[in-house]
């Protein structure tokens, strides 16, 4: 009797609850009692189960079959049974525009941000934000990629005073202009003796491209402006005398062509109203094409090994031009002397090159020597024109200092150049750096104007125009720097 109450009692506690919704066997529905096959439902129920079928999909669907937004696993854990009214679905409420936006916005901006740190520098964003960006960004990124590079350079440069004879001479006037130097007169090299070095502005370019991690190819070309000296004067002796000095052979003693002279009262010798000019000029450039290997790079530091191809050229020349007239004979003198000499050095070169960064700063140097072949060629010409009014000029191939030693000589020697190089840079930016470096070159045998000038002259060739055993020629090796500072600006593209 009491086993027949307990079940009474249970089926009326199924019966009073709510009724249950349930899918098909496949679909296990919230609210299924276990033990129940496949065709288990109350008969309450089955309107709402048809209904169901037929009802669409939304988000919260408890349907396992397909993938959706809040599927419930098909094992759920103690769940506790709703009555039907309460489980019943409703229409989906309509969601407007602005607000799906204001949802979205800020997972969009997520995916941005997430996106744009894992990215590498040269990619672009989801939607295409960068490929639109800024034309200095993506100026910026491509100089990233490149394995490109240039730097120019300004340069204030200077050689040094250059020797050579003495070529133009002054006195106290009605004194003759004779060396030796602070004799009876007070005379003086006016031209000569030491040829100024003066600053001179130049230009230095370098270029390359990386070939490899490990190896780069270049070239590099520099040129420094006339480094140059000269003297002129004229006047008829009263305020200066003026003499172009040379050693008389015939005489075997120092003597001096005369340009301006007022002898003194009472003499019987001639006056001498004229003028002289001369320049002395020396010019250089270089052209270098070369090959880098880096041997070592620790913590922003490197070390490459530098060889190529050099080539230099230095040019020297000297004119000197002077015009006299005797006032007693009223005879004219006009005589020229030139002296052109270049120097061409063709061969390799082998060096070292040391960077080291710290920041936006740079600091290198650069050691290499230059070793070849220098080929030297002197040309010497000379002309006198000899004139007594009003008879016609007569003229002969010939200075004072260019007469048996003209034409053209040349040979070949081996010569070598070190050079340093030491800079400070700065980057203002990604890829662009300002510099401020020094520099010096020094070169070997060198053919100069001052070492194959002869100062000797045989009296025979200005008092009758005949050529004598000298001036003569002959090659003499000499040596020449030049250093500076440089201003540059590197830009890797």
């Amino acid at each position: 009797m009491k086993t027949n109450l307990k079940r009474l009692a249970l089926i009326a506690l199924i019966l009073s609850g709510g009724s249950t919704a349930f899918g098909d066997q496949t679909d296990q529905s919230v609210g299924d009692l276990p033990g129940y096959g496949e065709t288990a439902y109350f008969h309450e129920d089955a309107t709402y189960a048809e209904n169901a079928e037929k009802s669409p999909t939304f988000v919260g669907d408890s349907h396992v079959g397909d993938d959706y937004v809040g599927d419930l696993p098909l094992e759920m854990p103690s769940l506790k049974v709703q009555s039907a009214s309460h489980a019943l679905p409703t229409a989906p409420t309509a969601v407007s525009p602005a607000k799906i936006n204001a949802t979205l916005t800020p997972l969009q901006a997520l995916k941005a941000s997430k996106s744009s740190a894992n990215c590498e520098p040269t990619c672009e964003s989801a939607g295409g934000s960068e490929a639109a960006g800024s034309l200095m960004g993506r100026i910026n990124r491509k100089m990233q990629q490149s394995d490109y590079w240039m730097s120019t350079e300004a340069l204030l440069w200077f050689a040094p005073n250059r020797a050579m004879p003495s070529l133009i001479t002054t006195s106290d006037p009605q004194t003759l202009p004779v060396l030796p130097e602070g004799g009876a007169g007070n005379v003086e090299t006016a031209f000569g003796d030491q040829v100024n070095g003066e600053v001179s502005g130049g230009v230095r370019l370098d270029f390359g491209k990386q070939v490899s991690e490990d190896f780069s190819i270049g070239g590099r070309l520099w040129w420094m402006a006339n480094n140059d000296d000269s003297y002129s004067a004229s006047g008829n002796g009263s305020e200066m005398s003026i003499g172009r000095p040379f050693y008389n052979v015939s005489l075997l003693d120092n003597d001096a062509l005369l340009v301006a002279l007022e002898q003194p009262a009472g003499s019987n010798d001639p006056n001498f109203t004229g003028a002289i000019a001369a320049q002395s000029q020396i010019s250089l450039w270089a052209a270098e094409a070369y090959g880098l290997i880096t041997l070592a790079e620790v913590e922003g530091s490197s070390l490459d090994l530098i060889g190529g191809y050099s080539h230099f050229s230095i040019d020297d020349s000297l004119l000197i031009q002077s015009v006299s007239i005797n006032e007693d004979t009223a005879r004219i003198r006009e005589i020229t002397d030139s002296f052109d000499i270049e120097n061409r050095f063709n061969g390799g070169q082998i060096g070292f090159k040391f960077a080291m960064n710290h920041g936006r700063w740079t600091a290198s140097s650069l050691t290499k020597i230059h070793l070849g072949n220098m080929n030297q060629k002197v040309n010497i010409a000379g002309s006198w024109v000899d004139q007594v009014p009003p008879l016609a000029p007569t003229t002969r191939p010939g200075g004072l200092l260019a007469v048996g030693n003209q034409g053209e000589f040349q040979r070949d020697t081996f010569a070598f150049a070190p050079e340093v190089n030491f800079k400070l840079g700065y980057s203002i930016r990604d890829n662009v750096n300002l510099t401020l470096g020094y520099s010096f070159i020094y070169f070997d045998n060198v053919a100069l104007v001052g070492d194959v000038i002869d100062t000797h002259v045989d009296d025979d060739w200005i008092a009758l125009g005949i050529p004598g055993s000298r001036p003569a020629f002959d090659f003499d090796d000499s040596s020449l720097w030049v250093q500076g500072i440089d201003f540059g600006l590197t830009i890797e593209i």
